[in-house]
């Protein structure tokens, strides 16, 4: 056998698949003898062992990135669990979190999630500032029992 043919690599790809020598000459409509024959080439064997390597290194590379989105995924349940927390609880782990960072997870969640400017009270729209600026006074009110400094009469942060 000088070179291989592509009947040769048709033998090659379903051998590598699994197939035995018996089933692939069926599929190909050859002898088994043949397929035998062609096994005991230098050439055909070297050809063979060639396209295992690739196909196992493919299979490897694959199994590695099924690895890797596996655990993409599972830390990206426990990041939005984690800022699922922040918002809710405001709390990570035993951490007590600003009102500020509890706001601004909630605006990257739903920004991530597709959803944009907030729409709420009386039609008036507020930025991410205003919504910062009303949770900071809250959260200063609450925390000291003082009335905030600088609070704008016309706006509320909405419950």
């Amino acid at each position: 056998m000088k070179k291989l043919t592509p009947r040769h690599r048709e033998a090659i790809r379903r051998l590598v698949a699994g197939e035995n020598n018996v089933e692939v000459a069926e599929e190909m409509g050859i002898s088994p003898q043949t397929v035998s024959n062609w096994m005991q080439n230098p050439k055909f064997l070297s050809e063979l062992h060639e396209v295992e390597e690739r196909a196992l290194a493919r299979l490897t590379d694959s199994e590695a990135r099924l690895d890797a989105l596996k655990i993409i995924q599972d830390a990206a349940g426990k990041a939005a669990q984690l800022c699922s927390d922040a918002v809710e609880n405001g709390t990570v782990g035993t951490d007590a979190i600003s009102p500020t960072l509890r706001i601004r997870s909630a605006w990257d969640i739903l920004d991530r999630g597709g959803y944009k400017a907030v729409e709420k009270q009386q039609t008036e729209i507020y930025d991410i500032a205003d919504l910062i600026r009303l949770a900071e006074e809250r959260y200063n009110k609450e925390r000291n029992g003082a009335k905030p400094v600088g609070s704008r009469s016309n706006l509320a942060l909405p419950e």
